[in-house]
């Protein structure tokens, strides 16, 4: 059923559901614009490291043929309603109720950092913007650096696949690509490409 929370959004109050399809608010008298996004859109939600009752949700929504990480930022009145509000979207997303965080399973998820293509921020964008989607998401990574040139394709060459949902690379795409190429000289490449989603994270990009 239907979840709607008394929350602060931007400075003004709203009532913000989570519904069938979507979660979107309005504000409390009902008046003015409804804001929405799809669960196909939302990352996860985690509460803020700094500001007291307050959630963040992560989301990607479309732009173009792209999507772009932004926050959405919602403040109630008690840190047991953020949880309520929590509870309320992994159920959603996850399609089964839950009842208590700590019974929301968890994903493992290998993550292969290139710090030293590009401008060299990777391990920066990583930190500040990817780690806490990954912890919004309730990913459990595993965090790896590229340490010379051909070492992405000697991790796809001898990483176990079966403990990983997805793999995902900080990078530009010459990391993505490398490891590509070591997993594809294989055996079991076949396995590797039925059951493993790769991602690629880019200058606030996400491509999947």
């Amino acid at each position: 059923e239907d979840r709607t929370f008394a929350v602060s959004y931007d400075k003004t109050r709203y009532n913000l559901t989570f519904g069938e399809e979507n979660i979107h608010w309005i504000k409390y008298n009902n008046k003015g614009r409804t804001f929405q996004y799809l669960y196909t859109d939302i990352c996860g939600i985690r509460f803020h490291k700094r500001l007291a009752n307050t959630v963040v949700i992560p989301c990607a929504p479309l732009s173009g043929s792209k999507r772009v990480l932004k926050n959405l930022y919602f403040t109630a009145e008690s840190r047991q309603v953020c949880e309520e509000m929590q509870l309320a979207l992994f159920s959603r997303l996850h399609g089964r109720p839950y009842r208590s965080l700590n019974i929301i399973p968890r994903r493992n998820m290998l993550v292969i950092v290139n710090p030293f293509g590009g401008p060299g921020n990777a391990r920066s964008i990583w930190k500040k913007k990817v780690a806490p989607v990954f912890e919004a998401a309730l990913i459990q990574p595993e965090y790896m650096e590229t340490e010379y040139a051909g070492h992405a394709i000697e991790i796809g060459e001898n990483f176990e696949y079966e403990g990983y949902e997805a793999v995902c690379t900080v990078s530009g795409d010459g990391i993505i690509n490398e490891f590509i190429n070591g997993f594809m000289g294989r055996n079991d490449w076949r396995e590797i490409v039925a059951n493993l989603t790769l991602g690629i994270y880019a200058y606030n990009i996400v491509l999947i």
